[in-house]
């Protein structure tokens, strides 16, 4: 009995295995008939997809390296005025080059001797703080509207003048100006010490001309 069994279950087998040899076969088949052979047409089309990927490749990697070659050149050539500019604004030296046209050479040691800050019926508060803080003679914005605040204002208004607290500021005058002033020394300058302008109209904030003879006291308020 065992030995008829034998060749049953090996039978068996065999019909199981040609099945599913046979069930491979069409899948096969099947995935063949889904995916479609390539052609010369498909493979030329992927071919030219491939070639336009690497020319767009190319392009940019030309464009990034021009940008580079441009912009480090261009960083590499600045002007005398640009080595002198602060982060946060500019100095008088650049001022003097930009709007009166002169050379770095020439407004270097003008800027040193000290400037004229004109203050006309049209300026404001802001502007007199902005300005003076962009181009380098007050160092901190806040500190110096305190110090307008607080300094001891000895020389009474005229009329348009500005406030500042209970303080004020002429207009129609400019204020001799140098760099390396406190923000209690130049406020100083501005509430008590205008030279008034006779008539003349400026178009501009500063101009070459220092400080006046008496050099300021500080204004500091005292207890």
């Amino acid at each position: 009995m065992e030995g008829s069994q034998r060749p049953a279950r090996s039978a068996g087998s065999f019909l199981t295995t040609l099945f599913d040899f046979h069930q491979i076969s069409e899948i096969m088949l099947v995935v063949r008939k889904v995916r479609p052979a390539e052609t010369p047409e498909t493979m030329k089309d992927k071919a030219k997809t491939i070639k336009e990927a690497i020319l767009i490749t190319l392009a940019c990697i030309a464009i990034a390296g021009a940008s580079y070659l441009y912009f480090s050149h261009k960083q590499t050539n600045f002007n005398p005025v640009d080595l002198i500019s602060r982060t946060d604004g500019k100095n008088i030296e650049d001022y003097f080059v930009e709007k009166l046209g002169m050379t770095y050479e020439e407004a270097k040691p003008l800027a040193d001797l000290g400037v004229s800050f004109y203050i006309t019926e049209n300026t404001t508060l802001d502007g007199i703080v902005g300005n003076l803080h962009y181009y380098g003679l007050v160092k901190d914005e806040k500190a110096f509207r305190e110090a307008l605040e607080k300094t001891k204002d000895t020389t009474p208004g005229k009329e348009g003048a500005i406030k500042v607290g209970n303080n004020t500021i002429d207009i129609n005058a400019y204020y001799g100006l140098k760099k390396g002033l406190t923000a209690w020394e130049v406020a100083d300058i501005m509430v008590n010490q205008p030279t008034y302008l006779k008539g003349t109209k400026y178009n501009y904030i500063f101009m070459p001309g220092g400080l006046k003879s008496e050099m300021p006291t500080g204004g500091r308020p005292t207890e």
